[in-house]
């Protein structure tokens, strides 16, 4: 059974927010015992093995063969503006 691509946008999207939510509950819990920096270190490094695994399902092994550049970049520029 094929979904649209758009459901499946707004699904990751609504699973996300509950996941940050979750997280930002989660580190309110650990107070002051925890500093930001390391909070942020473990979510990207636990969510590494779960975006590579989801990659290799939807593109196996071309999924780090960037075909839109230019689009890449600018991806990287407003993540990086993200986290700081």
């Amino acid at each position: 059974m094929f979904f649209p691509r758009s459901f499946i946008g707004i699904t990751l999207t609504m699973i996300a927010v509950v996941l940050g939510i979750c997280t930002g509950m989660i580190v309110k819990k650990l107070g002051d015992d925890v500093s930001l920096i390391t909070v942020l270190f473990y979510r990207f490094w636990f969510s590494v093995p779960l975006l590579i695994a989801f990659a290799l399902i939807m593109q196996g092994r071309q999924f780090l063969w960037i075909k839109q550049r230019k689009t890449m970049m600018l991806r990287v520029f407003f993540g990086m503006c993200g986290i700081l």
